[in-house]
């Protein structure tokens, strides 16, 4: 007897418990797995870092839809008098679908008769836009540029119309970018060194100039994109015009006037990484964020700019060697783009890849990364403070509800290996998952060892159909669990909403293990806080 007693108490010392903070670092893609903090992930998907915890993404449903063409552009109107609208653009069609409701032929062609929108077609759908005062102008270089023109009282609709901008030796079919800095209208020429501006501050119409940058530029390649870089945050007159080549050459100019030699200088030109697609141009604060194959550069810290300020969007290179491998394959598709969305806190960067896309994810707080995956999007745009993206035949409203128009939303999760401070072999066997959810959710939960990222098919583990009672118990009516050594484990402080916890069985041997969970739900959302580890 007193054998036996040596050996389970022998055995129970060997017993040690541990606690896995939430990977509210977020996704890292640039650093080896044997130094990656421990609140970090290998992967992140569908799950958004926040500071305290991780939180599966929401979902999306249908806005405009059963439409006889694929949306590629959504052109949002910010109108003066209160009358926003919201345009779709794609396949030599164009519709306003500022109300939610279902399309057809007939009623797209009503509606764009009726709505005078029939002179808004563009035979290629993707287009570049900007709103100036009170009017949007469209172009795509193949198409002959226009401009929307609301109604003067802003009751009815309004037109789309000819280019109200006349210039000399210039083919209007060839302009293919738009910006607006210190208040003119920039116009950048498909394939060419040539840009074109109004010739006085605040016209809508009228006469463009030409300014040429290629006796500036040192390295062959087109202008692709230009924006307005304001440093102090606001727009005043230190504000500089940037403008970046096919070749990553960044041409930066002081003043306001191009016309005028004494109030039109050039700051420098700087060489980066060749920017992606024609809206490379993230404007947050007092920095732009480029788009470019060797992923996300903040401006600020690229270029040696006398009183640039350090990023205020807290972009890192974590996710940078992840763009650089996509940018290799998918660079020449169409689809690349950035925004920011301040109702869910991120900026989003979507990301082409073969089929569809992937959405990158910044937390503007925080600066952790995460990737959402599922959400095939050609194009997204704010209207009325909510995210909207193009799908196929529809429009659809972002960050709503928890399925994806009606699917499960898959989350997953695989953390940052840990040898639990000790190079010795472990064998874990209990795991304990700290979740916040509104409804029982289905759960799968194992531990990858040594380097090895397995790939286990999905199946319910724990869950409303599995046969473990973790689903069952909320944190509210958990006892304090007593671990190895006499170790006590008290439960949560109750926090609003239903939260779960429970001990899953487990079997992994290695010397460094990463957690992996993958959750699939439909009408809840999940927030994840920790896992409380038993090894030995």
């Amino acid at each position: 007897m007193s054998n036996l007693k040596t050996i389970i108490n022998r055995s129970s010392q060997r017993l040690k418990d541990s606690s896995l903070p939430a990977p509210v670092g977020g996704l890292n893609g640039a650093i080896s797995y044997d130094e990656m903090p421990l609140n970090e992930a290998i992967v992140m998907d569908n799950y958004i870092p926040k500071s305290s915890s991780v939180s599966l993404r929401k979902g999306y449903k249908k806005h405009a839809y059963n439409l006889p063409f694929t949306p590629r552009t959504l052109v949002p109107y910010i109108s003066q008098r209160g009358h926003d609208r919201l345009f779709a653009f794609g396949d030599g069609e164009v519709l306003e679908i500022s109300e939610k409701r279902a399309y057809d032929s007939f009623g797209i062609q009503y509606l764009n008769q009726s709505k005078n929108l029939e002179a808004g077609k563009f035979s290629h759908g993707t287009l570049n836009f900007q709103q100036f005062k009170d009017r949007i102008y469209l172009l795509n270089g193949i198409d002959e540029p226009k401009v929307y023109l609301p109604d003067e009282t802003g009751e009815t609709f309004g037109t789309i119309e000819a280019f109200p901008f006349e210039a000399e030796n210039l083919m209007q079919s060839t302009l293919k970018n738009v910006f607006v800095s210190k208040q003119r209208l920039w116009f950048i020429e498909k394939n060419a060194m040539r840009v074109w501006y109004t010739q006085n501050a605040g016209e809508v119409q009228g006469k463009l100039l030409c300014f040429d940058m290629g006796a500036v530029a040192s390295f062959a390649g087109h202008l692709v994109a230009g924006a307005s870089w304001t440093q102090d945050g606001g727009a005043g007159m230190d504000d500089l015009t940037c403008f970046i080549t096919s070749a990553g050459e960044v041409l930066v100019y002081k003043g306001n006037d191009p016309n005028n030699a004494s109030d039109w200088s050039l700051k420098g030109v700087y060489k980066m990484a060749a920017p992606i697609g024609d809206r490379c141009f993230l404007k947050y604060h007092g920095d732009l964020i480029l788009i470019s194959k060797e992923g996300f550069i903040p401006l600020s810290k690229a270029l040696p700019l006398e009183g640039a300020n350090a990023s205020l969007l807290a972009f890192s290179s974590k996710v940078n060697p992840i763009i650089e491998e996509r940018a290799t394959f998918f660079a020449s598709k169409s689809g690349w783009q950035a925004l920011l969305y301040p109702a869910g806190g991120y900026a989003l960067f979507n990301v082409p890849i073969s089929r569809g896309y992937e959405q990158y994810i910044c937390n503007t707080s925080t600066g952790a990364w995460a990737r959402f995956k599922s959400i095939k999007a050609h194009d997204f745009c704010l209207f009325n403070d909510r995210l909207y993206f193009a799908g196929d035949n529809a429009v659809y409203l972002f960050d709503e509800g928890y399925t994806d128009d009606g699917l499960p939303i898959y989350g997953r999760i695989e953390q940052a290996f840990t040898n639990f401070l000790s190079s010795r072999l472990k064998r874990v066997t209990l795991l304990n998952p700290h979740l916040k959810t509104a409804h029982p959710i289905q759960l799968n939960i194992y531990m990858n060892t040594d380097f090895d990222m397995v790939q286990k098919p999905y199946e319910t583990v724990v869950g409303d159909e599995g046969d473990s009672p973790w689903n069952a118990l909320k944190w509210s009516t958990l006892k304090p669990v007593t671990g190895a050594q006499g170790s006590s484990f008290a439960k949560w402080a109750t926090l609003s909403g239903v939260k779960r916890s429970g001990w899953v069985a487990t079997l992994a041997t290695g010397t460094y293990f990463s957690l992996v969970i993958a959750t699939s739900t439909k009408g809840t959302g999940v927030d994840f806080y920790s896992t409380m580890v038993r090894y030995e």
